[in-house]
């Protein structure tokens, strides 16, 4: 399993706990993870993390939009929560509140990922 965080650093993991090691990694609000199988790009498992809140997407080939994970951050489910993924503002993503789950759910998906290569099942899924 390979993993590249916001700063372009490239992991290489061959268990469960040098990805916790890896995902557990923070750059300030500007935490960004790719996560593939071998050399292979897709499917993906993109995690965004801000604090203890992150948003989840899954892309399963190239050109097909994918899933972005349901959550329930107790809020109103229209706010905006802003996700920074470098250190450059323009690059700062928006998502719905809907969509952030707390960051152990995020890394439970991110473990289930790692032992197969479909779509997790241990969150709800909006496909996009």
């Amino acid at each position: 399993m390979i993993a590249a965080d916001s700063r372009h650093v490239i992991y290489n993991m061959t268990s469960i706990n040098e990805l916790e090691t890896a995902l557990a990694k923070r750059y300030d609000d500007r935490n960004c993870f790719w996560i593939s199988h071998d050399d292979h790009q897709y499917p993906t498992l993109g995690i965004l993390v801000k604090g203890d809140m992150a948003y989840v997407s899954y892309l399963p080939r190239e050109l097909e939009a994918g899933f972005r994970s349901v959550g329930d951050m107790g809020a109103d489910p229209d706010d905006m929560v802003t996700l920074s993924i470098s250190e450059f503002k323009g690059d700062d993503v928006d998502v719905l509140r809907e969509a952030i789950v707390p960051w152990p759910t995020a890394l439970s998906v991110a473990k289930e990922f790692f032992h197969s290569k479909e779509l997790p099942t241990s969150i709800e899924w909006f496909q996009l």
